[in-house]
């Protein structure tokens, strides 16, 4: 999910990035560079007591393995608990980057459409532009809007859906 939080940084920081968010990637690198730390710390160590009877290299090759494992395992749960409180925030700017980065770029990743489903549905729509073929809308599952409010919040515009040549539908996030 490392990658994921690197688009967003830049894209925030490509239209201004304010103090608050600054901070929050300020956290999340320090919590999961400490958790590598951590966890690369302690598996070492646990490894290297418990191989006391090999030979010392193979004991350090064990341990520092272990610790490698470790770590980057804890490094990625920390990364991916940082984009889950992205998406569980209120209605902000990086909530809707982080949903849009996903939609477009990752849609194909399982592990990625799991996490965004956490936060939003999906749901088929028709409308006049193309009525004999649905496109799939993506809502928060925390923001209810009806009729014409649904267009205020639109956060990407399906365009051109008569001279699309792609096989996939467009895709649209809207809240509510």
């Amino acid at each position: 999910m490392g990658d994921l939080l690197a688009e967003l940084e830049h894209l925030l920081r490509s239209e201004g990035m304010t103090r608050e968010e600054a901070m929050f990637f300020k956290e999340c690198k320090d919590r999961a560079i400490k958790d590598f730390t951590v966890g690369a710390c302690a598996s070492s160590a646990i490894a290297w007591i418990a191989s006391r009877s090999l030979v010392p290299w193979h004991r350090f090759s064990l341990s520092a393995g272990s610790g490698m494992l470790a770590g980057m395992w804890r490094f990625n749960h920390s990364l991916d608990a940082c984009v889950d409180k992205i998406l569980g925030r209120d209605w902000d700017r990086m909530k809707l980057g982080l949903a849009g980065i996903i939609m477009k770029r990752h849609m194909y990743n399982p592990s990625r459409v799991k996490l965004l489903s956490k936060h939003m549905y999906p749901e088929e729509v028709f409308n006049d532009l193309n009525p004999d073929r649905a496109f799939t809308l993506w809502r928060f599952r925390n923001m209810y809007a009806e009729g014409n409010d649904v267009q205020k919040f639109q956060y990407s515009k399906v365009e051109n859906y008569k001279n699309s040549t792609a096989k996939e539908q467009p895709k649209q996030i809207i809240p509510g």
